[in-house]
């Protein structure tokens, strides 16, 4: 089962997390699993959609982090003053107009 999903997402980590999700899940139904037959096909279906929900989830999260990009940051500001934040007041005007 781990080969199976290991081999849809390239991932030995990924592929065991989502066959032992499959695996509580199907302990949670297994009544209903058992009376209605083979209860294999179920996981197996159920680990590679959970597979492929990770996936998604995770390919979401990095467009998000490349669309919005690392943290600004001041560069060596000292922050005495009334003029320090003016470095970052700069930058974020710059990246709004962007």
């Amino acid at each position: 089962m781990v080969a199976t999903v290991y081999a849809m997402t390239g991932d030995l980590a990924e592929a065991e997390d989502a066959v032992h999700e499959a695996y509580v899940r199907c302990l949670a139904a297994l009544a209903r699993l058992v009376r209605d037959g083979d209860p294999l096909p179920w996981v197996r279906t159920v680990a590679m959609r959970l597979a492929i929900s990770t996936c998604r989830r995770t390919r979401g999260r990095l467009r998000a982090h490349f669309r919005h990009g690392p943290r600004r940051t001041c560069p060596n500001s000292p922050r005495t003053g009334w003029r320090w934040w003016w470095p970052c007041a700069n930058s974020a005007r710059t990246s709004v107009r962007r």
